[in-house]
Order: structure tokens, then C-alpha cells, then sequence
């Protein structure tokens, strides 16, 4: 299968942490490396800004380092709203697709 499976978690101390693992996608280059092992990609968290997994196209996922930038916009907006705002921007600036889970 190569479907994405995302996750996000709080602990009982109030740490977060983010996972996300891959099928990869179908006709992969050899040695291709994709945005679910960068940080800031494919996942992030921190403790004070959220976390989020994401999933879709990997190569426009990681020139936005679209989880970075989606939790850099929850300082003053929802996370549902970051998030929607930044899978916009990644749209708009590469032409990639995707979603998230934050």
C-alpha cells in the first residue's frame, strides 16, 4: 500500500510529537528521498506552536517545508486555518497538493 498515516499526540506532561510514515509513491527514482523523514516537511512539533503531520505531494512539501510553515502561521490564527492558508500558499507557489493533520 502506499497510503500515509499521520499522527499527532499530547502527552500526560504537555509535550507534543508528530509521526508520519509513507508508502512512498508509485514510479519512485531510485534513492529518492521523501519529505516524511524532514523535519519540517512532512511532520514537526514543538510545544509551544502545535504539531502536524502532512501527507501529498512530497517534492512541493518539502520546498515549502509545508509543516514549518503551517505551524508558523497558528501565532495568531486556528490551527484549521493555518493549516487551509498553508496548503493554499504551497498550491499557489509550486503547484502541490496535499492535506494535514494538526
Amino acid at each position: 500500500a502506499s497510503d500515509t498515516v499521520g499522527a499527532v499526540a499530547l502527552d500526560m506532561a504537555g509535550h507534543l510529537a508528530a509521526a508520519t510514515s509513507t508508502g512512498g509513491i508509485t514510479f519512485k527514482q531510485a534513492g529518492r528521498v521523501g519529505d516524511s523523514p524532514i523535519v519540517g516537511a512532512g511532520c514537526y512539533a514543538d510545544d509551544q506552536a502545535g504539531a502536524i503531520s502532512c501527507t501529498g505531494h512530497g517534492e512541493s512539501i518539502m520546498r515549502l517545508t509545508l509543516a514549518r510553515y503551517a505551524l508558523s502561521l497558528t501565532h495568531d490564527r486556528p490551527p484549521a486555518q493555518a493549516c487551509a492558508e498553508a496548503l493554499g500558499q504551497m498550491y499557489a507557489r509550486v503547484g502541490g497538493c496535499g492535506g494535514t493533520i494538526s
